[in-house]
């Protein structure tokens, strides 16, 4: 440690410059619970300048500073001369252009070192908009002129000193009349509701440039209803089943658009095959001896009727813990027919007049199909011409409009399945419909937004699809597919049309949808967490929108391989299993795209206990980077998390140590974009490396794949459990679990190492930044090594404020230290969130540092 003579220290508090600022506290070390002290030591402790007074270990000097205590306080820590603030715009960039009268939001962040921010004024053309006293700085702006705008940021600190940031935006008029404003009111999001009920749909319409021709509600994108005048309501008698509601609102230019889609869930089950005529069990309802009812799959008839109406926990038969004291197994249901639409295809659209094919693929349930009849909203068009598993018919369609298309197949035994299709039945030779992105989507800024659209001309060939936003046309797609990226240059909500325009001139815009752009920042200090493709003993897979907020950084576990197929990756959502219900896979990405509205990262995790991957070649490494690209694309994520065990070979010496680093770095190049990419190896892959980098072992063997990705990294948040404790150069080896093992091992990733016990070469200090603590939440969810959330606590205190620490110590405080991860989210769940709320609360608390 560093010794300052008292003569010193006592010059220095008589400096002016220590009266107006403190001590500089630059050259003295961190106080430590373990260490000795003598006459005369210098410490820094909870940014205060201490001396010690005599022989001193584990008094804190905060506690023992008084007359006849071990410290003398010696001030506070210089925090130096306040400056001017600094600012940055985030809302809008400069250049930006926006459409006249749709508002865009002004937003700025600011700061001022030694002082703090007293207001931020934002201006327009010199004229005020607004003053906000704190943070977040941001406030909405309706453009009102055409041409030139200049927007000015004006921050103020304590010390009334004040500096200014400007940008230059440009207002244009749309190009064509603005579509209308539409909100589905009622029902909420994920009501639910008994077969048979009278649902109120209701919608609030509006339109800025037009009047209100009417609101149409829609059930399964298929029209149910209207109104024409507000309160704009429809009653719906519901039926049984999952259903999507949404309302298009239409003006009197024709112009229209369309509500994000609400899911609502109406109880009630018909069971299939031999059990339809049979009632479905229900708790409490009276049975009588011999009666026969279904349940999950199954029928059952009752044998001791007080016990059969019983609590549904002890005789709900085949689930309850006594249902065989009043039920007696009769069989299985006889599985219905199933069967699916192969043409025409979902939302497609058909010309009135025109023959087309209808044709459903089959699948026969216990008994053989007889027939399968086609409907058109619900009247019989036909029986189907069978060929081998496929049913086909020839329809021409008539009516316009939505249609729904349905296909029914009888069994032998008179058991039916059916399936469903949706159709646009049009007399309009151009159509044009919008597909991505879906009403309600959600986006950060400075991320692209896809925009796809569907267009069919029945009398030439399309010529361009342009798309608009807010009016105003901003990308123009000349091809089929017809997909453009767009990147907003302020937050906002917005609407987004497609039109399409053919080679005989004919003109058509879809349906609007709305979208907003939101500003997102991220936490300076990440929690991470696991998410579960897969049943385990903690709880089933969750909807990502069902992640709770505390989660930073959300690793979904795990790609899937096949040995096959050396260097492929999978990626299968989870499809149900072990009583868990299934993950839908439009909802998965849209739930992606709104956790990274919020400034969250969503990253596939590689590997695992039981994943392995083959990467010892060129074609296999290929293999690796063209799996993992297309991933990434189609589901939105965000990067990579790496987590390959010896299961893969990853050991000193090997090909996929030698190759993974390039395939990363391949996939990045690949996306045109940062790729977010995190690692979670054990400790012995990394903190090992201080014990052994000998050939042909997994100690030490990450550190070649970080040090050559380390200009990439994110996060490495290293797996301090099942591998028992950390031998460090600090000292010794700390025990699993423990505040010493937790910052031993994130000291020797932030300050570096050298390896093999000092003979083999150093490990260079990663950017505290880029490195996190990494935990199980639970006793279940690893072996061993598990923390407590307050020793959890404590070594974060050590690593971000130099407080709480044991004997083994920073030399310097981590201020932007990663944060934590934990294995797992779904654990976590398990335990009642008692570690995202635990530790939650203590990044949320540092993040305010």
């Amino acid at each position: 440690m560093k010794k300052i003579p008292l003569v010193g220290i006592i010059t220095t508090l008589l400096s002016p410059h220590a009266f107006a600022g403190g001590i500089d506290c630059s050259g003295l070390a961190i106080w430590n619970s373990g260490a000795v002290y003598n006459e005369n030591d210098t410490v820094q402790h909870l940014d205060h300048a201490y001396e010690a007074n005599w022989w001193s270990k584990g008094s804190a000097p905060d506690q023992f500073s008084g007359q006849w205590q071990e410290w003398t306080l010696l001030g506070q820590c210089e925090t130096g001369e306040p400056q001017p603030p600094k600012i940055t715009i985030t809302s809008p960039q400069d250049g930006g252009q926006f459409v006249l009268d749709k508002p865009i939001l002004l937003a700025a962040q600011a700061s001022s070192q030694n002082s703090e921010i007293k207001e931020v004024e934002f201006l327009v053309n010199g004229d005020s908009v607004a003053i906000i006293p704190q943070a977040p700085f941001s406030t909405e702006w309706t453009p009102g002129q055409l041409g030139q705008s200049v927007v000015t940021v004006k921050a103020t600190n304590i010390d009334n000193m004040t500096e200014s940031s400007q940008v230059s935006v440009i207002i244009v008029d749309s190009d064509i009349s603005l579509p209308p404003v539409v909100t589905l009111t009622a029902p909420g999001d994920d009501s639910e509701f008994e077969e048979g009920d009278i649902v109120t749909l209701s919608a609030d319409a509006s339109s800025e440039h037009a009047s209100i021709d009417r609101v149409e509600f829609y059930l399964n994108d298929t029209p149910i209803g209207s109104d024409t005048s507000a309160p704009y309501e429809y009653r719906w008698a519901s039926t049984a089943g999952s259903h999507a509601v949404y309302a298009q609102a239409i003006d009197s230019n024709q112009q229209s658009t369309k509500t994000e889609s609400i899911s609502i869930t109406v109880n009630g089950k018909q069971p299939g095959g031999s059990c339809k005529d049979l009632p479905a069990y229900t708790e409490g309802a009276s049975y009588t001896q011999g009666q026969l009812v279904t349940n999950i799959d199954n029928q059952y008839s009752c044998q001791i009727p007080g016990w059969c109406s019983g609590a549904a926990w002890a005789y709900a038969p085949g689930e309850g813990s006594h249902w065989q004291d009043a039920w007696k197994h009769e069989g299985e249901c006889g599985s219905a027919p199933e069967l699916s639409f192969s043409s025409p295809g979902a939302g497609e659209t058909l010309l009135a007049g025109i023959p087309t094919e209808l044709s459903v693929s089959t699948k026969a349930g216990e008994f053989a199909i007889a027939k399968v009849q086609f409907f058109a909203d619900n009247q019989l068009i036909g029986d189907g011409i069978v060929d081998g598993t496929h049913y086909q018919l020839e329809w021409t369609p008539v009516n316009t409009g939505s249609i729904t298309l349905k296909a029914v197949a009888t069994d032998t035994d008179n058991g039916e399945g059916e399936t469903t299709q949706q159709v646009t039945v049009t007399d309009q030779a151009l159509v044009v419909d919008l597909t991505k992105p879906t009403a309600g989507s959600r986006f950060s800024l400075g991320t692209p937004v896809e925009m796809v659209a569907d267009a069919k001309s029945f009398q030439s060939d399309i010529n361009r699809v342009e798309f608009l936003v807010n009016g105003k046309v901003v990308a123009t797609a000349e091809h089929a597919p017809y997909i453009v990226n767009w990147v907003s240059e302020a937050a906002g909500d917005y609407q987004v049309q497609a039109k399409a325009v053919d080679n005989s001139g004919g003109e058509e815009f879809s349906s609007a949808v709305p979208f907003s752009v939101t500003l997102s920042t991220e936490n300076n200090h990440k929690l991470v967490g696991y998410w579960h493709n897969f049943v385990n003993g903690s709880v089933c897979p969750m909807n990502l929108s069902d992640i709770p907020t505390e989660w930073d950084v959300i690793d979904i576990a795990f790609a899937d391989t096949n040995h096959a197929a050396p260097g492929t990756n999978y990626f299968n959502l989870f499809s149900g299993d072990g009583g868990c219900a299934a993950i839908e896979a439009d909802r998965f990405k849209q739930d992606i795209q709104a956790l990274q509205a919020d400034g969250r990262k969503v990253v596939l995790s590689l590997g695992g206990a039981e994943g392995t991957i083959i990467l010892n070649d060129d074609a296999s490494e290929q293999a690796f980077v063209d799996s993992l690209t297309a991933i990434i694309q189609e589901w939105g994520f965000d990067g990579l998390d790496v987590d390959y065990e010896s299961g893969s070979g990853l050991v000193n010496g090997s090909e996929i140590q030698k190759r993974l680093p390039r395939a990363l770095r391949s996939i990045q190049d690949k996306l045109g974009r940062d790729l977010y990419l995190t690692m979670a190896p054990e400790h012995p892959y990394v903190q090992g490396g201080y014990v052994s980098i000998a050939d042909g072992t997994v100690w030490g063997a990450y550190l070649p794949v970080i040090d050559a990705t380390r200009d990439m990294l994110d996060l490495l948040h290293v797996q301090l459990y099942n591998n028992g404790g950390l031998e460090h150069p600090y000292g010794g080896t700390a025990p699993a679990g423990s505040v010493d093992m937790i910052v031993a091992a994130q000291k020797m990733l932030v300050e570096g190492f050298q390896t093999a016990h000092g003979t083999g070469p150093n490990f260079e200090p990663l950017r505290d930044d880029q490195v996190s603590i990494g935990l199980p939440s639970g006793a279940k969810a690893a072996g061993s090594g598990q923390a407590t959330i307050e020793d959890t606590n404590k070594a974060l205190d050590c690593l971000v404020l130099g407080t709480n620490c044991g004997s083994v110590v920073p030399s310097e405080r981590y201020d932007n230290f990663g944060g934590v991860m934990f294995w797992s989210i779904n654990w976590d769940e398990y335990y009642n969130r008692a570690y995202s709320k635990g530790v939650g609360a203590k990044l949320s608390e540092l993040n305010q540092h």
